[in-house]
């Protein structure tokens, strides 16, 4: 019996008279007859009782929105960067007829998100970073394959990046000699420093004058997660941290001038992982400020449940989000700290990786997502 697989949610077996989920695919036999394999009996929408109870389903505290027509194909080089609510800088390899060659830099465009206005600039390269100051970083990815050196030449620099305010020129620079100049990016202020200076251990610099996140280099060091000061003195350790999880580098939030990170959401293992992730984080030069994340995610992702999924945690204006990727729970997630109510506002997972400098709206793809049309 010739059979075609594809994956769903719900079906309806023919031979039986009752509703069925098929938690892992339905399949059509030769006959056209859709059968479930291995069917559970149609509980509501089969999310337990206890978990159920946990949140509540809000779709109008956001609005989803398709990007204008961007005026180049699927030559696109890189993620888009807020300038500002609404433009956003991109690269691109193709536009209105222009393909990049093997030797060409992509071009940079300005581009509006809700008129589809596009601009271009006098750059070239792929947008690295750009600061909410406005400082660029662009990287000359195509100079290090281009295909008019010669064979034997080299070069002193592994890549080149052009650097500078944005709207004026930039200075050029190589980021890794091969003999002892190592340069860093800080990926919040989009510049590079020579790390030969650089006296901190392993981690992450933040923004000047609001410190370093240190990691040790040993797993079993509990006391590994530690924010410095600019001097190096301890101003807090994450000691909540175990060690299946770690802090994962923090996203800077213009509007609140602080940083946030989160625990990752996923499935606990009995005996190596049995506690589902519990906590995120609120970081600024003065301090942290634990957010205990929602119940329904650390009973869903319990040992033995296996009702989650993976996801993750995002802060915005209006407070924590949390992503998730699963067949039953899957969607955004809300926590309203007004009220301590836990709402999915969206059944479908949506990135809100890349949000806008008013922590109000995200690109996802082709798609933005309004998160403070309320207010």
């Amino acid at each position: 019996m010739a059979l075609l697989i594809f994956d769903v949610q719900l079906c309806f077996a023919q031979q039986l008279s009752t509703k069925e989920i098929c938690p892992e695919t339905l399949v059509i036999d030769s006959a056209g007859r859709r059968v479930c394999l291995n069917p559970k009996k149609w509980t509501g929408d089969y999310i337990p009782t206890d978990i159920r109870a946990m949140f509540v389903e809000a779709p109008g505290e956001v609005e989803i929105k398709l990007i204008p027509p961007k005026p180049w194909g699927v030559q696109q080089a890189g993620r888009m960067y807020w300038i500002d609510n609404q433009r956003v800088l991109i690269s691109v390899n193709d536009y209105k007829g222009w393909m990049a060659g093997i030797d060409e830099l992509p071009k940079v465009f300005i581009f509006n998100v809700d008129t589809g206005h596009v601009e271009e600039t006098p750059y070239r390269g792929n947008v690295r970073c750009l600061s909410p100051e406005g400082n660029l970083l662009l990287e000359e990815k195509a100079l290090k394959y281009s295909n008019h050196r010669k064979f034997g030449d080299t070069s002193p620099y592994e890549e080149f990046f052009l650097e500078g305010p944005f709207g004026k020129s930039l200075t050029r620079f190589g980021i890794k000699h091969p003999s002892k100049e190592v340069r860093i990016i800080n990926e919040y202020t989009c510049n590079h420093y020579d790390n030969s200076e650089d006296k901190n251990p392993p981690g992450n610099s933040l923004r000047k004058g609001d410190g370093f996140i240190a990691r040790s280099n040993s797993f079993y060091d509990k006391n590994y997660t530690r924010l410095l000061d600019e001097n190096g003195k301890i101003v807090y350790l994450f000691k909540e941290l175990t060690l299946c999880e770690k802090l994962h580098m923090p996203d800077y939030l213009p509007w609140l001038n602080k940083y946030f990170s989160s625990a990752p959401i996923g499935q606990k293992q009995g005996g190596i992982c049995p506690d589902g992730a519990k906590y995120s984080w609120l970081i600024s030069a003065n301090g942290v400020e634990i957010k205990t994340l929602p119940k329904l995610f650390q009973v869903a992702t319990a040992f033995g449940r296996g009702l989650a999924g993976n996801g993750f945690g995002y802060w915005a204006r209006r407070g924590q989000y949390i992503t998730l990727n699963s067949t039953l729970l899957g969607g955004l997630y809300w926590q309203d700290e007004k009220t301590g109510i836990t709402k999915r506002v969206l059944k479908k997972p949506f990135d809100l990786s890349n949000l806008s400098p008013n922590g109000c709206r995200a690109i996802s793809g082709d798609l933005i997502i309004e998160l403070c049309k309320e207010d």
